[in-house]
């Protein structure tokens, strides 16, 4: 069985962004995926890295994937079939946020029907979360001065303030398509925390 860990970052919010994901296979041997955006949200960046941890699995593969962020772990688990019943809209009536990317997950998780994703608190000791969780903030930090970033151009609405999508993930995804890249095992810096 896999053994996942997905988180993303964002170091304003909108601001520059980054998403990794850590991933053990059966065998035990890890690989670090991570990616990012100059400009984009925190849920963004956590969507993200929900996505690429889904696509970064063998087609039927059985897994957990642990994740800090409750706007993915209850997006997945309650909001999602709701939104679709009502045309992509929330319980009040609006358009859902970051769509285009709950769409990439909405389909990613139906291909892989034999992960799963569980929810850990951020910053409790996880492992691999806590892995996922530098890996994410080193991929927004290297984004920091990245001269695409325009803090005029809003990624898709406003930043994370949907009351009906859930509280805020802490950390979020791109507005499309994310450079990423894959490699082994590595300290990333880490945010001063608090």
């Amino acid at each position: 069985m896999f053994q996942v860990a997905c988180d993303g970052s964002c170091l304003e919010n909108p601001g520059p962004g980054g998403w990794a994901v850590i991933v053990t296979d059966p065998s035990g041997k890890e690989t670090i995926r991570s990616g990012g955006e100059p400009h984009t949200t925190n849920n963004r960046m956590e969507l993200m890295a929900a996505i690429e941890a889904l696509a970064s699995l063998p087609p039927k593969s059985r897994g957990i994937v642990s994740c800090d962020s409750r706007y993915v772990v209850s997006g997945l688990r309650a909001w999602l079939p709701d939104w679709k019943r009502r045309g992509w809209k929330t319980s009040g009536g609006k358009p859902v946020k970051n769509r285009d990317l709950w769409e990439r997950l909405d389909a990613a998780a139906a291909a892989q029907p034999g992960v799963h994703f569980q929810w850990v608190p951020a910053h409790s000791g996880h492992f691999a979360n806590e892995k996922a969780d530098g890996a994410a903030f080193a991929e927004a930090e290297a984004r920091r001065d990245d001269p695409n970033s325009d803090p005029d151009d809003d990624p898709n609405s406003d930043p994370d303030d949907d009351p009906d999508s859930g509280p805020p993930a802490g950390r979020s995804a791109a507005p499309g398509p994310a450079a990423a890249r894959t490699r082994t095992p590595a300290a990333g810096r880490r945010r001063p925390r608090g």
